[in-house]
C-alpha cells in the first residue's frame, strides 16, 4: 500500500480533535442526520429506514440505525471514507447533492461519539468503525478505522495486507469499542441488508443535554423523531424544527425515496403541488458569476495538467522513434517495437484527453457571459397561513426555510401567508458544507431580493383570484376567521371542503415512486390516504397503473411587472422613512441635548456673531424632533412637528431683525471694513485706463472696431485684402 512508501518522510495526518471540531458545523440537528439521508440518495436507494435500538449500557440508552438499499460500497470506496474532503459525486453532475466528501464523518459524529458501518456489494462485505471513544480511552490522538472485510458467499475473512494478524486486531477493536461483542453478532448486521448491495449505518453514544437525557427524543412519539426540550405546543417552534417527519417530509423538492422512521412510512410531497393558486415567474440574471468563474479555473487547471501530460508522453514517444523506430535505427526486436507502441497510443490517448479538456474548458469560458435562468414558484399557504417564505432548495435539496423577503419582512399583512420556492443549481450558487447556507452570501442576498420583488407582482396578480371583499374575505373562505394570524383554521366540515377543493391530492405510489393527482371526491374529505398507496387504488383510469407514465406539473406562468406608484404612494413612502429615521434620531439622541465640542470651541474661540447665531440655531434645532433633519418647508409640506419643546439649557435664538436693519447694519461693516483707500482707488482706475488703451491699440493694429457693418473693408485690411467683421477675423 502507499502508506509503505517514503517511510522517513512527514505525513499529513488527521487528529482525534478534529473530529470533533468538524462536528460542530452542523448547529441544526436534523441538518445533520440529513447528511445520511442524502448519501443514500445519492447512492440511488429507493428506501431508508431510521430506527433506535435499545441499549442500557451505551450513552443515552439507545443507538441509531440508518439502512438503505442502495449501490453499497466495495473495500475501496470503504476506504475512501475515512479521507476526508475526497468524493468521486463532482463528475456525476448536479444531480448529486453530496460535493465535499465530508457529510458522513460530519452528519455521525454530531449525532453521536461513534459509528460503525456495515456495507454490502456483490461478493464482498465490508465494515468500518470511527469511535472517537476508542481514541480518547486509548489515548491515540491520530485517527485508526479498522476495516475488516468478508466474502459475501463464504462469510470468511478477505485475508489484506497485514494478514490475519490485523484482522483479528481489527476485529477485536470492534467488539471492544461497539454494541456488537463477538465477530457473530458484527456478521449478523449484514443480514439486515437484504438483497446483493445496501448498507448500514449505526450511531451510538449520542449526544446528550445538559439535563443528562439524549438531544434525540424518540418516546414522546413512536412514529417520529422529535428534538428534546422543546415543546410542540410552543407556536414560536417552526413544526420543521421540532419534529423529524415534518422536516423530512419537505427535505426534498422531487422526493424518489421512500422514508420510514420508527417503522412508519413518512408522508412526503412536493411542496409546490400544496399550495393554493400556484403560479410560476421566470427570473434571470447575468450577476451569479462565483460559481461559473470557479468552475472556469478548475477546468483550466485540468487543461493545464492534461496539456503537461500529453507533451511529456509525445516527447517520450519521439524519443523511442528516433531510438528504434525508423531508418537505420529500425529496430528488429519484438519487445521494443511493443514498447514503442504503446508509448504512441499513450500520447496519443493523452492528447485526445487534452483536447477534451480544451473544449470543455472553452465552452465553460463563454458560458461566463451567459444568463443564468430560475424558476421562483409562489401560492398560498391555506393548510395553515402562519407559516409562510421563502423554501430554497439547491439540486432537489432543501437548504434554508421560511426566508422572508420584500413585505414579508416588514411583518406587513399584504403578502403574508404566501409560500415561494427556487430550486437553485449548483452551477449558480454553491452551497455552505452544512447545507445550511449558501457559501456566497452577496449574490444570494441578490436572489431574495428579485424573490422579493416577484412575491409583489404574484400578489398584485393573485387579486384576479381574490373575491371582492378582499384579503380578509379570502381568508375567511378558508376558515380563518380570527384576525389573529396564530390561530388556526377552522375544523367545520365546509372549511375543510373548501382547502381540499383548492389543493389536490398529489401522492406518491409505494411501487413505481410515480406522483399520481387524485381527482377530487367529497367523500374522501378529511380522510388520510393509506400508507401502502399503489397507483391501481387511483380512480382515474388514465393513471391507475404503475406502467402509465408520470403526470407532468404545470404551473401558470407569471408575467413580472414592476409597480408603478403614484406620487402620492411615492411621498407617503418619503414621509414614512423620514419619520423613521426621525423616530432611531431621537433614541440615540442625549436627553439634555448638550452642544457638540466643535460648538463649545466655536463660543470659546470668540468668533463672530454671525458664527455664533448659527452655532445657538444650530443647538436649538436639535431640540425638535423633525427640525434637526429637515428644514420648514419640507416641515410643513410633509407635515411633521414637533414633539419636544427646547430644553432649559438650550441657547434661545433671538428674534429675526427686519430688513431695512440688517442691510444697513450690512452697509456699515462694508464701509468699515472692506472700503479701499482714495490712493488704491485711484490706481486701480489707471491700471484699468491703461489696460483699456492696450487693448484698443491692439485692436486698431489687428483691424478690429473700424468698421460700422459687418463685412465692410477698411483702409488697412483693403490693401491685405482681408474683409474684417466686428468682433471676428476671417
Amino acid at each position: 500500500m502507499t502508506s509503505t512508501r517514503y517511510p522517513s518522510l512527514t505525513r499529513a495526518g488527521l487528529t482525534n480533535s478534529y473530529l470533533h471540531t468538524n462536528s460542530t458545523t452542523h448547529q441544526f440537528l436534523f441538518g445533520a442526520v440529513a447528511e445520511l439521508l442524502d448519501n443514500a440518495r445519492d447512492a440511488e436507494a429507493k428506501q431508508i429506514d431510521i430506527f433506535p435500538t435499545k441499549d442500557p449500557s451505551l450513552r443515552g440508552g439507545f443507538y441509531l440505525n440508518f439502512l438503505d438499499d442502495g449501490r453499497g460500497m466495495d473495500p475501496t470506496e470503504v476506504n475512501n471514507v475515512v479521507q476526508f474532503g475526497k468524493s468521486f459525486k463532482r463528475a456525476s453532475g448536479d444531480n448529486m447533492i453530496g460535493q465535499y466528501g465530508n457529510g458522513l464523518k460530519s452528519g455521525s459524529m454530531r449525532i453521536g461519539n461513534d459509528f460503525i458501518l456495515f456495507t454490502k456489494r456483490r461478493e464482498k462485505m465490508s465494515a468500518l468503525m470511527l469511535s472517537r471513544t476508542f481514541h480518547d480511552k486509548e489515548d491515540i490522538e491520530s485517527v485508526i478505522c479498522p476495516m475488516p472485510v468478508w466474502s459475501t458467499t463464504t462469510r470468511l475473512p478477505v485475508i489484506q495486507e497485514g494478514g490475519k494478524e490485523r484482522h483479528k486486531q481489527e476485529i477485536d477493536l470492534m467488539c471492544r469499542y461497539s454494541p456488537f461483542k463477538s465477530e457473530s453478532a458484527l456478521m449478523k448486521q449484514f443480514d439486515k441488508i437484504e438483497g446483493d448491495c445496501g448498507t448500514l449505518i449505526v450511531i451510538y453514544n449520542l449526544k446528550l443535554l445538559d439535563s443528562g437525557e439524549p438531544e434525540l427524543d424518540i418516546v414522546s412519539d413512536r412514529s417520529d423523531i422529535r428534538m428534546a426540550e422543546m415543546d410542540p405546543e410552543d407556536q414560536s417552534n417552526l413544526p420543521e424544527r421540532v419534529s423529524f417527519k415534518a422536516y423530512a417530509s419537505i427535505l426534498y423538492l422531487d422526493p424518489r425515496m421512500k422514508i420510514y422512521v420508527q417503522n412508519k412510512k413518512i408522508r412526503t410531497k412536493r411542496l409546490a403541488n400544496a399550495l393554493c393558486n400556484p403560479m410560476m415567474y421566470k427570473f434571470s440574471s447575468n450577476r451569479f458569476k462565483k460559481r461559473s468563474e470557479d468552475e472556469v479555473t478548475k477546468t483550466e487547471h485540468e487543461y493545464n495538467l492534461a496539456e503537461g501530460r500529453a507533451r511529456e508522453l509525445e516527447s517520450t514517444s519521439r524519443d523511442l522513434e528516433k531510438k528504434f523506430g525508423s531508418g537505420a535505427h529500425k529496430s528488429s526486436n519484438t519487445a521494443d517495437r511493443v514498447l514503442l507502441r504503446k508509448a504512441q497510443d499513450k500520447a496519443k490517448d493523452a492528447r485526445e484527453i487534452a483536447k477534451s479538456r480544451r473544449s470543455e474548458c472553452d465552452t465553460k469560458r463563454r458560458s461566463l457571459k451567459d444568463r443564468k435562468s430560475l424558476d421562483f414558484f409562489f401560492g398560498f399557504n391555506i393548510e395553515n397561513r402562519r407559516y409562510f417564505g421563502m423554501f430554497i432548495y439547491n439540486c432537489s435539496r432543501l437548504i434554508r426555510m421560511y426566508e422572508r423577503v420584500g413585505p414579508q419582512l416588514s411583518g406587513s399583512d399584504s403578502c403574508a401567508g404566501i409560500i415561494g420556492v427556487v430550486n437553485v443549481p449548483y452551477l449558480v450558487l454553491e452551497p455552505t458544507h452544512n447545507k445550511q447556507h449558501f457559501a456566497d452570501n452577496k449574490e444570494y442576498r441578490h436572489m431574495l431580493k428579485a424573490m422579493g420583488d416577484h412575491l409583489q407582482c404574484y400578489r398584485r396578480d393573485a387579486k384576479d383570484v381574490m373575491r371582492k371583499g378582499g384579503i380578509k374575505q379570502f381568508w375567511e373562505g378558508f376558515g380563518y376567521l380570527d384576525d389573529d394570524w396564530s390561530q388556526p383554521p377552522s375544523s367545520e366540515e365546509k372549511y375543510e371542503r373548501q382547502r381540499a377543493m383548492k389543493i389536490p391530492k398529489v401522492i406518491q405510489c409505494d411501487s413505481c415512486l410515480k406522483w399520481r393527482t387524485l381527482p377530487f371526491q367529497s367523500s374522501q374529505v378529511g380522510k388520510d390516504l393509506p400508507e401502502g398507496w399503489l397507483c391501481k387504488m387511483n380512480p382515474d383510469r388514465k393513471h391507475n397503473s404503475c406502467k402509465c407514465a408520470e403526470e407532468i406539473q404545470k404551473f401558470p406562468e407569471g408575467e413580472f411587472r414592476k409597480e408603478q406608484k403614484t406620487k402620492e404612494q411615492r411621498q407617503a413612502e418619503i414621509k414614512e422613512k423620514m419619520q423613521k429615521m426621525q423616530r432611531e434620531l431621537n433614541k440615540v439622541s442625549t436627553p439634555d441635548n448638550k452642544s457638540s465640542p466643535a460648538s463649545r470651541r466655536a463660543e470659546s474661540s470668540g468668533g463672530s456673531r454671525v458664527r455664533k447665531q448659527k452655532v445657538a440655531s444650530f443647538e436649538s434645532d436639535e431640540d425638535d424632533d423633525d427640525g434637526g433633519l429637515f428644514s420648514k418647508s419640507t416641515q410643513s409640506r410633509l407635515g411633521l412637528k414637533s414633539s419636544r419643546e427646547p430644553t432649559k439649557r438650550s441657547r434661545a435664538v433671538p428674534p429675526p431683525q427686519p430688513r431695512s436693519e440688517r442691510r444697513e447694519r450690512k452697509v456699515r461693516r462694508i464701509s468699515e471694513v472692506e472700503q479701499p483707500s482714495e490712493e488704491i482707488r485711484r490706481n486701480n482706475n489707471n491700471s484699468r485706463s491703461s489696460a483699456r488703451k492696450k487693448t484698443k491699440g491692439y485692436r486698431i493694429q489687428r483691424g478690429f472696431g473700424t468698421g460700422r457693418r459687418r463685412g465692410r473693408r477698411t483702409s488697412a485690411s483693403a490693401a491685405s485684402g482681408r474683409s474684417v467683421r466686428r468682433g471676428n477675423s476671417k
